[in-house]
């Protein structure tokens, strides 16, 4: 493609779509440096791209260059106010306090993630939460197999539902991004599963189920206490939730600059104990890689 957009470019030095996509290109293949020059490029020609300033903003954020992160997505902000991804981003570079990530932020980074997903996660960042409570899980209960109704809530394209599947008759998902909700369809392991926000599906539930299984998702949720109320009443009594956070050591939760929540372990012990979940289990582990260094976690087994 980049060979392609090379020749193009040659005969149409200002042609903005070429131009746009071979930086795309090169920002795919982890060249951030050619795609800022072409992305420069675009915007000498039209200064208000504005999938452009995104792109740049996120490559110096990436960086490690947040000034020059923060004025971009500023920039991008003052020409689309209502820009959910900007809005974000700028926001955990900044510090705000959010109780959670805007809905739309989450879908469209989802839905244009679905497509390497898997492969990102799993063999560039060494990502292997849902074994890992897989295991955390067992050590604690004995569970036949077959025996459970589970439900999935941020499924993605269901790497934590195959790690559950085999101790569940019937496992529901759950997600946002429905391009990420096809990806699931395809390893026909789900009962059923639905397009919706977390607590939206939560509120109108009208199942109970032995298992809610949340493997990554608080990282785009702060506050927890209306996802652990809506959970308590969908789980049959003696019934888990098992789940993971990435791990604050000072605060109940925050939004850091990598745009991800963290929460405390105190605090989550606090909401077991606010609604309910008295048999409480957590295991300090490690979430995935990011810039060659690991993500400090928490995975939790709470019981109604």
């Amino acid at each position: 493609a980049i060979a392609i957009y090379e020749e193009i470019i040659e005969n149409a030095p200002d042609d903005i779509d070429s131009l746009y996509n071979i930086g795309c290109a090169h920002k795919d293949s982890y060249d951030f440096k050619s795609a800022l020059h072409y992305y420069e490029r675009v915007l000498a020609i039209d200064p208000n791209h504005q999938q452009t300033l995104n792109n740049m903003a996120f490559i110096h954020h990436n960086n490690g260059d947040l000034a020059e992160a923060k004025a971009l997505y500023s920039r991008l902000l003052d020409i689309v106010p209502g820009h959910a991804a900007a809005n974000h981003m700028l926001s955990s570079l900044k510090g705000d306090t959010l109780q959670t990530a805007d809905p739309r932020y989450v879908a469209e980074v989802f839905d244009a993630y679905s497509h390497r997903y898997e492969s990102s996660l799993v063999e560039n960042l060494e990502y292997s939460v849902p074994q890992k409570l897989r295991r955390f899980f067992d050590d604690l209960n004995s569970v036949p197999p077959n025996n459970m109704k589970a439900l999935d809530i941020g499924c993605g394209t269901g790497l934590g539902g195959i790690a559950f599947k085999d101790i569940c008759y019937s496992l529901d998902g759950v997600d946002i991004s429905p391009n990420m909700i096809e990806f699931a369809r395809q390893k026909h392991i789900y009962s059923a599963l639905y397009v919706d926000e977390i607590e939206n599906y939560l509120g109108g539930c009208e199942d109970q189920y032995d298992l809610v299984l949340a493997t990554d998702v608080f990282t785009y949720i702060g506050g927890l206490e209306n996802i652990f109320k809506l959970i308590y009443d969908v789980l049959e009594t003696s019934r888990f939730f098992c789940f993971s956070t990435e791990k604050s050591a000072e605060k109940n939760y925050f939004l850091q600059s990598s745009g991800r929540f963290a929460h405390s372990e105190l605090y989550i012990a606090k909401l077991a104990e606010k609604f309910g979940f008295h048999d409480f289990k957590s295991l300090p582990t490690k979430l995935r890689k990011e810039k060659n260094k690991w993500v400090e976690g928490i995975i939790f087994v709470l019981r109604k």
